[in-house]
């Protein structure tokens, strides 16, 4: 099966996922629609976006019957952590299962792929299953929900969907938190705690591409009602990782510094956060810096094989976007 002419409906794909999707996905077919909240960022991608809130089950259903796809990207979701209920992020619960129920009657329909996050463990807990679930944020707990919602008894009978966890993704098109990393590194602010080896399961955003396809398009017994978590296979170091990304900078390499006094350093930015001053460390992010964050991607591996960007490539081609 290939993607060639085929109709493709993406929600969310205004963010940087969807962008960088949409971008390689163009190169396979033109029968793109985009339903989004948000004007594209890249604006060659505004002639296929709708503006269209997911959360109308009556508009989404007619809009989708009559695009019929063949297959459906659901990235449509809210990712901050500022909210404070479960009803702030309608979109990751009711919002997916308005998918889910359409994609249900669509007969043309080969897959659809659903997002969830990494965020459904905290940091650094490693799930026994996909059904082992451990939040620290509301965030994370939505879309746990949004997770259980695809597999309740009533909807036991759609196979056609495929889930997958991003992990922390970089690359072009990107914005915080994570291309906060490099900014900091360009800064010359970025310090790296002294003795610590730090591993972690980051993925470039073009290789995440590449990998959705994949899922795309895979035969239906390797991945229909399965998780997938989404990140390079090997994991980065994060010392070496900054050390690469400041050459490509041409800057100094980040300087080593004593926990202690990162640790002294997140305080006041926490204390900064109370007055809502940006500040680019917290404790809540230095505890997210320095926790290992490893995902299995054996089976991902099996199904979507070499990855085609080199972690060097990958940081290249973010400079060189950064830089225009």
């Amino acid at each position: 099966m290939k993607l060639t002419n085929k109709k493709i409906l993406i929600t969310g794909g205004s963010g940087f996922i969807g962008t960088n999707l949409i971008i390689e996905l163009l190169k396979h077919t033109k029968e793109i629609i985009n339903l989004d909240i948000k004007k594209p960022k890249y604006h060659k991608h505004s002639k296929f976006w709708k503006n269209y809130d997911i959360n109308n089950f009556k508009d989404l259903k007619k809009l989708i019957n009559k695009y019929s796809p063949d297959f459906i990207v659901n990235l449509a979701a809210k990712t901050d952590l500022n909210g404070e209920t479960l009803d702030y992020y309608q979109t990751n619960t009711s919002g997916a299962e308005n998918i889910l129920k359409i994609s249900m009657k669509l007969k043309k329909l080969k897959r659809v792929v659903f997002f969830s996050t990494r965020l459904v463990c905290q940091i650094g807990y490693v799930p026994k299953n996909d059904n082992d679930y451990c939040p620290t944020t509301i965030y994370g707990e939505s879309k746990v929900l949004g997770e259980k919602i695809l597999k309740r008894k009533k909807y036991k009978k759609f196979k056609k969907w495929v889930n997958t966890r991003p992990t922390s993704l970089w690359g072009p098109w990107f914005d915080e938190p994570y291309k906060n990393f490099f900014d900091v590194i360009k800064k010359r602010l970025y310090m790296h705690p002294s003795n610590k080896k730090i591993y972690k399961s980051f993925g470039y955003v073009e290789n995440s591409v590449f990998q959705i396809i994949k899922l795309m398009l895979a035969p239906s017994k390797s991945v229909e009602k399965k998780t997938f978590y989404l990140c390079d296979y090997d994991n980065i170091e994060l010392k070496s990782f900054s050390n690469k990304i400041s050459y490509h900078f041409n800057v100094m390499k980040p300087l080593k510094v004593p926990f202690v006094l990162l640790k002294l350093t997140s305080i006041f930015g926490d204390f900064l956060k109370l007055f809502n001053i940006k500040f680019p460390l917290t404790s809540f992010r230095l505890n997210n810096l320095i926790t290992n964050m490893k995902h299995d991607t054996v089976n991902l591996k099996k199904i979507t094989g070499n990855l085609p960007f080199s972690l060097n490539k990958g940081i290249y081609k973010t400079i060189k976007w950064m830089e225009k």
